[in-house]
């Protein structure tokens, strides 16, 4: 892989974690599950907008910020 290039899987998770954030009604599909993410902090975001969405609680940067941090 070139030095410049970007890791796919990490890209697919970004992805993935963007559209979460648009939708979080997709952490109820059964396709839906955390082990998708092979990256740590990717699974740590996910699990925060999981945590948050599901409690109601306000989805904005500092609340995610603030989950994560947890």
């Amino acid at each position: 892989m070139a030095e410049n290039s970007v890791d796919p899987i990490l890209l697919a998770e970004v992805r993935l974690l963007r559209n979460l954030w648009r939708n979080p009604n997709l952490f109820d599909t059964p396709e839906y599950s955390v082990d998708l993410f092979k990256d740590t902090f990717c699974k740590s975001i996910a699990t925060a907008i999981d945590t948050l969405s599901s409690s109601n609680g306000l989805l904005s940067t500092s609340s995610l910020y603030m989950e994560v941090a947890k």
